[in-house]
């Protein structure tokens, strides 16, 4: 029996070393695994600052692109008023029978003769047809003014 006891203290020191290597390889997993816990939580924090960074820019484009709505929203208004404003001196004859290789300003003038309008061809700026498909089509005057324009507009009861 005392030769199964001999080897004991033998055998004890041979799995302590074993256990004490055991224990190194895991504290060396432990510290690696720590550093690379520390390194994805930087990566995170780090992305988390990024994200808030990115939402600071996002919030303050939604503000410009909101800012840009507004302003072309009201360019587009003050555009339709230019444009009404502009048209202020036009007015469009309908039913004005259509010919071949007519004179529109002549036709003015026989027109304004019919109406019983003082008419000087000076008070027309431009008049032309209108692109139709109808075989008549529309006849705009743009008058040198508006007055002349509402003369012509109130004459039209007469016909």
């Amino acid at each position: 029996m005392k030769t199964s006891f001999e080897s004991l203290p033998g055998l004890h020191k041979a799995e302590c070393t074993k256990l004490s290597e055991t224990v190194k390889d895991l504290e060396k997993s432990v510290s690696f695994l720590s550093n690379q816990h520390d390194s994805v939580k930087k990566q995170a924090n780090t992305g988390a600052e990024l994200a808030a960074v990115h939402d600071e820019g996002i919030a303050a484009l939604n503000a410009t692109i909101q800012s840009q709505a507004e302003e072309l929203l009201s360019l587009r208004e003050a555009q339709n008023e230019n444009e009404q404003y502009s048209r202020e001196c036009n007015l469009e004859i309908e039913g004005l029978p259509k010919e071949e290789n007519e004179n529109l300003k002549a036709t003015l003038s026989e027109l304004a003769r019919k109406l019983e309008i003082s008419f000087s061809i000076s008070n027309v700026e431009a008049v032309h047809r209108l692109p139709s498909k109808k075989a008549n089509p529309i006849v705009l005057v743009r008058f040198a003014t508006v007055t002349t324009k509402e003369v012509w507009f109130e004459a039209r009861k007469k016909l």
